[in-house]
């Protein structure tokens, strides 16, 4: 088992993630992975005469795997992210690879009938130069060394090549709000609860709960944001805050050139406060920043209607 050890320690440029059974162009390279230990309960018993605790082991026990990916992924890893924050998310297969410059599989850890827990998405900022991955949290039923697909012949088959997407390259709309001065929105989760039981054969079995859409926090200039301001008056002060007066919007995700990767549609949002910034010396500039809750999240691929 020294190779589960060593798949702990996968690092970025020869670690792919692979859905379901090979071959099929779901294999997705990945910027990092960490996680997917397996444990076990330490029972402790002591028997009648004895003074010491004699120990045993319970069921196995196996941690969620973290990956992260860039935008331009296989539709299979695409739709899971998208279904799994509806109402009955799919399970899959997969394994994550180690492969070698020539992209032969030179180690794997498969998995069984996983479930997505979470999608987290980085800080968006228009000030910053810095290229940002989602976060998945994989959360499966158990994990075994892939001896299969070491031996299988030939070199894994890419997704699609990866297009660049940095931390600046966003947009944010929602309903007439003035969103095209907003210069920075939080990092946010889309998580999913998961518990996890004795199954049928005394192995475990993940239930899926409900999923929780996070807020958002938008900052924007002050010299923009009267519209901001107008909504939370009336949404928080005057009490206009039922069903009727949220907004929708959306949050875009874009290359380099503008083109939109991905889209978030938000639905059921309402603000909840708006506060100044702290300024500091480095700072002129007035920024505002407005705390705003999301009911639902869809995820579509870029340029859907």
């Amino acid at each position: 088992m020294a190779e589960l050890a060593r798949l702990e320690t996968f690092r970025q440029s020869n670690v792919a993630l692979r859905l379901d059974a090979p071959p099929n162009d779901a294999v997705t390279f990945l910027h990092g992975s960490s996680g997917g230990s397996i444990w076990a309960d330490v029972i402790s018993q002591i028997s009648a005469g004895e003074d010491f605790a004699r120990k045993q082991l319970g069921a196995p026990h196996y941690d969620p795997f973290t990956v992260q990916v860039g935008l331009t992924i296989p539709p299979l890893l695409f739709d899971w992210i998208a279904e799994s924050w509806k109402s009955h998310p799919p399970r899959h297969d997969g394994a994550l690879l180690l492969c070698n410059p020539n992209l032969s599989v030179q180690e794997a850890r498969g998995f069984q009938s996983a479930l997505l827990a979470e999608t987290g998405f980085p800080a968006l900022d228009a000030s910053s130069k810095e290229i940002v991955y989602v976060t998945l949290r994989l959360a499966p039923t158990s994990i075994l060394p892939d001896k299969k697909e070491v031996q299988s012949a030939g070199p894994v088959v890419l997704g699609p090549k990866q297009k660049v997407w940095l931390a600046a390259n966003f947009r944010l709309q929602i309903g007439e709000l003035e969103c095209t001065h907003v210069s920075r929105i939080e990092p946010f989760s889309i998580n999913r609860k998961i518990d996890v039981v004795a199954g049928p054969g005394g192995g475990p079995e993940l239930i899926p709960g409900p999923v929780d859409f996070p807020n958002l926090r938008v900052t924007m200039s002050a010299a923009h944001a009267e519209s901001w301001l107008a909504w939370h008056e009336d949404f928080v002060l005057k009490g206009h805050n039922t069903a009727d007066f949220e907004k929708s919007g959306s949050i875009s995700l874009l290359t380099p050139t503008f083109t939109e990767l991905t889209r978030l549609e938000l639905e059921g949002l309402g603000i909840f406060r708006i506060t100044s910034e702290e300024m500091d010396v480095e700072r002129v500039v007035p920024r505002v920043i407005a705390d705003v809750y999301c009911e639902q999240m869809r995820l579509l691929p870029g340029g859907s209607p």
